[in-house]
């Protein structure tokens, strides 16, 4: 396998939370994978993958900004309201068109859903088989559960389902960056954000999707108080939540009715534009 294609694979959901200063950030404790990942990043961080070398050209987010996509390098400001970067549009496609990823012709009747599971230890949806039962009501949504695990689910599968989604849900997590590989008509639903406001909704922007989260925090629940494992103070990321139903599907029905715009007017046109 090409070095650059076998290096993004066994960094796709490690490679956005690398800064030269602080290495990796976000690891899960619980994942017992996490201390081979990070060795094998640490040796390899300044080899040059796809152009760009990982150690400098790939640090994740500067004052909660997605920094080298917005960023001028000299100023270490971001440009404000920047809306479909160029620089994230260009290695989106570029990966897309390297990997050979084809984009199935999509249904016009249909929008392609996929619930991205956790089987992590907190974030998860303690209520997901209920969320899951009434999706499949929907007569036009083609539901999908997956957890991308590399192990289990190789990595070229996962671009390729990520790429054949109308609208991407899950909690808030690093896998969220497959909001990367979505169609250009594309929706991104971080179902919750547990209080990190800016990370997937400045990406989503960026990558030009759009980008939908919970609202009324008194429809969602915590299972229990999360605590910071190190710190061992309160902190939102680290338990799991449940949501309302009736909220959960209206959040749904709307977005799918604008993604299905979204689709419409992209193929009836060929360039979308907002």
């Amino acid at each position: 396998m090409d070095l650059r294609i076998y290096c993004w694979s066994r960094l796709h959901q490690l490679i956005l939370r690398y800064t030269p200063t602080t290495g990796l950030t976000g690891l899960d404790d619980e994942d017992d994978d996490d201390e081979d990942e990070k060795r094998w990043l640490n040796k390899t961080a300044g080899s040059p993958i796809f152009g760009f070398s990982l150690r400098q050209g790939l640090e994740p987010r500067y004052g909660y900004q997605w920094s080298p996509l917005v960023k001028m390098r000299s100023s270490k400001k971001s440009v404000p309201g920047c809306y479909r970067s160029g620089l994230m549009q260009a290695f989106s496609k570029h990966l897309i068109k390297r990997l050979n990823i084809t984009q199935e012709i999509p249904e016009e009747s249909i929008v392609r859903v996929t619930l991205l599971s956790r089987t992590t230890k907190h974030r998860r949806i303690v209520n997901e088989d209920e969320l899951i039962k009434a999706m499949k009501t929907v007569g036009y949504f083609r539901l999908r559960v997956v957890d991308y695990k590399y192990r289990d689910f190789p990595f070229l599968e996962q671009i390729e389902s990520s790429h054949n989604t109308d609208i991407f849900i899950g909690m808030h997590g690093s896998g969220l960056t497959h909001l990367l590989f979505l169609p250009d008509w594309g929706a991104i639903f971080e179902i919750y954000n547990t209080e990190d406001e800016r990370c997937y909704k400045d990406l989503a922007r960026l990558r030009g999707v759009e980008y939908l989260t919970w609202q009324d925090s008194t429809k969602v629940w915590k299972e229990r108080e999360g605590l910071h494992p190190q710190m061992g103070t309160p902190h939102a990321k680290f338990t799991n939540y449940s949501f309302d139903l009736l909220e959960f599907m209206s959040l749904m029905m709307s977005l799918g009715d604008r993604v299905q715009q979204r689709k419409a007017a992209y193929f009836s046109q060929r360039i979308f534009t907002t």
